[in-house]
């Protein structure tokens, strides 16, 4: 990216696909579809990430970004429905505090050794290190998906 507002630009984009993506997916009433979105999603985004790290190129990396846009924030809302859900979730009220704070403990845990890593990885300045956390973390996404699908749908 050149400059600022290209990025900017770029993000704008990027944000605009997330809200057609949920705007789209909110308005899908068949659980049968909404799973072959999650399916389709994951495999989608895993193959842009593969095509990310064998050559990583302007265009592969606003495929990556589209996709991803698109499609992980469909995870997050599911994750957040089923995070703030604790009456459905059968949480006594008394464990509220205590659930929500467990959940967020983990996802800061998360970040920190995200961060960490590329943190990591930068010091090294060898994009090959880059590359093999973007695939392994990536791979992580169907395996998500597919969890996310079991818990919002009560499958489990």
């Amino acid at each position: 990216m050149k400059n600022k507002f290209t990025l900017g630009f770029f993000n704008t984009i990027f944000a605009v696909c997330s809200m057609i993506t949920l705007y789209i997916f909110k308005n899908i009433n068949s659980n049968k579809i909404q799973k072959s979105i999650l399916i389709g999603g994951s495999l989608i985004s895993l193959i842009s990430v593969i095509s990310l790290v064998i050559k990583l190129g302007k265009i592969e990396f606003i495929i990556y970004n589209i996709i991803s846009y698109s499609f992980i924030v469909i995870l997050e809302i599911l994750f957040n429905i089923e995070r703030f859900n604790n009456k459905q979730n059968n949480i006594n009220v008394e464990y509220y505090f205590e659930n929500q704070l467990f959940i967020n403990m983990i996802m800061q845990i998360g970040r920190i050794v995200g961060y960490g890593l590329l943190f990591i990885i930068g010091i090294s300045n060898n994009i090959i290190y880059f590359k093999i956390l973007l695939l392994l973390t990536t791979i992580i996404i169907p395996i998500y998906s597919y969890y996310m699908y079991l818990i919002h749908y009560k499958v489990l």
